[in-house]
């Protein structure tokens, strides 16, 4: 799990023989009890939610977003703030309220 996003999954593959002989012994705690992040800057929906699908996979056990909803990330994406190479897209509240009702489903 190298990053966010299923394209990024690579579970090795194994036959169950490859166990047989072999000892595995993994013993592992936490530094802290809550590991986290909170999204900063830009986001996209699609961005957030492989960030929320690969927080498990790395160990991770919480996501915030700082505020009721993520709009000013939101909007920073979307419209393309201090990229002057993109157009920006349709942004409204009603999408982000859309989008943040999604996020926490």
């Amino acid at each position: 799990y190298t990053r966010p996003g299923r394209r990024h999954d690579f579970v090795p593959e194994l036959r169950f023989e490859d166990f047989l002989d072999k000892q595995l012994s993994i013993d592992e705690t936490a530094s802290y009890y809550h590991r986290g992040v909170c999204i900063e800057g830009a986001d996209s929906f699609e961005n957030i939610l492989d960030f929320i699908d690969w927080l498990p996979k790395i160990g991770m056990n919480s996501f915030f977003i700082q505020f009721e909803n993520p709009y000013s990330f939101l909007k920073r994406w979307y419209e393309h703030e201090f990229n002057p190479y993109l157009n920006k897209e349709q942004f409204s509240n009603e999408l982000v309220q859309e989008l943040s009702d999604r996020l926490d489903t």
